[in-house]
């Protein structure tokens, strides 16, 4: 009796592959982008980063994790982060000195 295997690769799987397809290498070799997952960079040794770009300003945050499933998951916590930070940033102004006391000139 024959047994007839399924496909073990689930529609996740597919997906991952197809957007590792669709990836480019930067000229150094050291990062992978995605063009299927915005802001999604990946390291040579495996690790993913999340890099956006805010009011001219480019940001990097490790996503803290070597899978591409779980690291397309955190990139919304990872901005709204980032735009936290940006916004309690401009929340704290210098205080400006105190006038120094009127001198007397004789």
């Amino acid at each position: 009796m024959d047994i007839i295997q399924e496909s073990t690769k689930s529609p996740g799987r597919r997906k991952v592959a197809r957007a590792v397809e669709k990836s480019t290498v930067s000229k150094d070799g050291l990062w992978r982008s995605f063009k299927d997952v915005p802001y999604l960079v990946q390291r040579k040794m495996g690790a993913f980063y999340l890099r956006k770009r805010i009011d001219g300003g480019a940001y990097r945050r490790s996503l803290e994790t070597d899978v591409f499933s779980v690291a397309r998951e955190r990139i919304p916590k990872k901005v709204q982060e980032i735009l936290d930070e940006i916004t309690a940033a401009a929340k704290t102004v210098a205080t400006p000195k105190p006038d120094a006391p009127p001198s007397v000139v004789p």
